[in-house]
């Protein structure tokens, strides 16, 4: 084989080759160029020369259509692929099948009924287990919960007990507030520490309350209803909603401090973002936050604000480039590096923070769904939110739910009021105000 590769190409340059093939005394090349190359068949002088050019077509529409650009890189990355097409094309015997480029397409393809049907078992059983995971984790959390809150109940009877006796070692509010208002003063010469009141971390009340939204009424399309829920059953931006008299939700306006008569007056912000699975489980919660600072007097401006912070639940800091960074960390002091100066009068974010977490303690508000399919092709959605923290009020609360059809769901039942948009595919639960109470 080495030898016959070796002298076709002496016998191009012959005057006896033609335009198609070469005849030697034992063999035929049967050759057709392709760009720069050669596509070379080599036969006995016997074989059918008809038969043999067809089949040479062929090989030449099959190459480019492997290989795509004929260039060497390209042909010896795809040098498998030709032999296997080559191989459904030309038997061991060396005869040509009757074949078109279109089953050796299909044949190159190897499909298998048989391996799709395995793999849509294979993943339907990680999925299910995948789920009975979630709902295990769901459960086992719930119970956690439950029994936290009765641990902190008996806690919180036998801690009322004992402060019966100690009613006279506490300060009035009077004098608390006096002792506030000799030390909040600002000086004009030198920074002052101004230390504001600690805030408590929020915990869940002894009793929560759960409302919800039924819809029902979908049709034969309720299948793709289960699907857009299952794959999007999270929280989500809601884009703006417009209508002739208000919008479903307002963004919520922080209260301006421009007419403040306070000489310093700070302002904090806080946006959450939740991923919630079907089962109510947390897959991301991310919380970002600014603390906002305006100094209205420039007398009384170039101040240092002492804090209280904690980053063990893995809360990240980051200053503003013009606040003291090495005092912040050293001491929980936000201060400029040139204390001369006073903070500007406009809201100036001088320190901000971010989470990201899976612990379902940081959720302000949890939500249910309980999708059911009936035998009449309808399909009844069941959604609950419940509220655990007595300190803390929602107000002004959006709800998306994906439908996944056009037409407008049947609500039996609903707390708050819905819109229906049929350009998105969603449903709009708007809550006015959410609470423990």
């Amino acid at each position: 084989m080495q030898g016959l590769l070796t002298a076709f190409p002496k016998l191009l340059a012959s005057e006896t080759r033609q335009h198609t093939f070469i005849d030697t005394e034992s063999v035929r090349y049967v050759y057709q160029p392709i760009e720069s190359y050669f596509l070379l068949l080599i036969t006995n002088k016997t074989s059918n020369i008809v038969e043999d050019l067809h089949t040479m077509q062929l090989l030449a529409k099959l190459v480019p259509d492997i290989c795509g650009p004929l260039t060497e890189a390209h042909i010896r990355d795809k040098q498998f692929d030709l032999v296997f097409g080559f191989d459904e094309l030309l038997t061991a015997g060396g005869h040509a099948e009757q074949i078109n480029l279109q089953q050796i397409r299909t044949n190159l393809e190897m499909e298998s009924h048989e391996e799709k049907l395995h793999l849509m078992i294979q993943k339907t059983k990680l999925e299910n287990a995948t789920a009975d995971r979630k709902r295990q984790e769901v459960r086992i959390k719930e119970e956690q919960r439950e029994k936290a809150r009765q641990e902190r109940a008996a806690g919180i009877s036998a801690k009322a007990s004992g402060y019966a006796g100690f009613g006279s070692g506490y300060a009035s509010p009077t004098a608390a507030s006096s002792s506030y208002s000799s030390q909040s003063s600002f000086g004009a010469s030198t920074p002052k520490e101004y230390t504001p009141e600690p805030l408590k971390t929020p915990a869940p009340s002894l009793s929560s309350k759960s409302s919800g939204m039924k819809l029902g009424g979908g049709s034969k399309q309720g299948s793709s209803f289960l699907d857009a829920m299952a794959a999007e059953d999270d929280l989500q931006d809601i884009p703006p909603v417009t209508s002739a008299a208000s919008s479903i939700a307002a963004e919520p306006k922080l209260p301006d401090a421009v007419g403040s008569t306070d000489p310093v007056s700070l302002a904090i912000e806080e946006k959450v973002s939740v991923q919630l699975n079907r089962d109510g489980a947390v897959e991301q919660l991310e919380v970002k936050g600014s603390l906002f600072v305006a100094g209205h007097d420039p007398d009384s401006s170039a101040c240092r604000l002492h804090l209280r912070h904690s980053s063990a639940n893995g809360v990240n800091f980051q200053t503003h480039p013009k606040v003291d960074k090495k005092l912040f960390e050293a001491q929980s002091i936000l201060a400029l590096k040139d204390d001369t100066k006073p903070f500007p009068p406009s809201r100036v974010a001088v320190l901000r923070w971010a989470i990201k977490t899976q612990d379902e303690a940081f959720l302000p508000l949890n939500i249910t769904c309980w999708p059911e399919e009936e035998s009449n092709g309808k399909t009844t959605v069941s959604l609950e939110y419940s509220m655990d923290r007595d300190n803390m009020v929602l107000e002004n609360v959006v709800i998306q739910i994906p439908t996944g059809v056009v037409d407008p769901p049947h609500v039996s039942q609903i707390d708050g009021e819905y819109r229906h948009n049929p350009t998105d595919h969603v449903v709009l639960w708007r809550i006015p105000s959410i609470s423990s109470s």
